[in-house]
């Protein structure tokens, strides 16, 4: 179910605008089959979608509070902590990572893709302050990493 239940595909350009103030850090609920997961969504099984998946404002943007402007990054949470990578985060329940989750799960940083503000529902919960330093520095990490030098031809 859509934030605003008048809007549905395919959308118009004043549809679009949303007026919610995003923060970096804040968990949300979207329809699980608006997320892509490659891994999964390319399997001999399809995946189980489910009604709806946790996602985590992943970006600090000024444009995360701009209502002209759809889109948002964003990075799905997932309960299999288990298949954890480099570039996952963990999230506990502890309250010292936030109110975000209702079980452990991992913040999929490589997984950071744009939605539609508008296909973001309610908000559920943020990270901790601690939570959210970890999850940038991972993703300049990510994005800068290291430069070996170019050899010449």
């Amino acid at each position: 179910m859509s934030q605003h239940p008048e809007v549905t595909p395919p959308y118009k350009p004043m549809q679009l605008y949303d007026i919610r103030a995003f923060e970096v850090g804040q968990v949300y609920y979207i329809d699980d089959e608006l997320i892509s997961i490659p891994e999964a969504d390319r399997t001999i099984h399809p995946r189980k979608t489910h009604h709806g998946r946790r996602v985590v404002i992943a970006h600090n943007n000024y444009l995360n509070t701009d209502p002209t402007w759809p889109l948002i990054h964003v990075a799905p949470l997932s309960h299999r902590v288990d298949l954890m990578r480099e570039t996952d985060i963990e999230v506990t329940t502890d309250r010292k990572d936030g109110n975000a989750v209702t079980v452990n799960s991992i913040i999929m940083l490589s997984l950071v893709q744009p939605v539609l503000k508008v296909d973001l529902r309610e908000c559920v919960g943020k990270l901790s302050r601690d939570k959210i330093v970890e999850m940038l520095s991972l993703q300049e990490e990510m994005l800068v990493g290291t430069l070996e030098p170019l050899e010449e031809e």
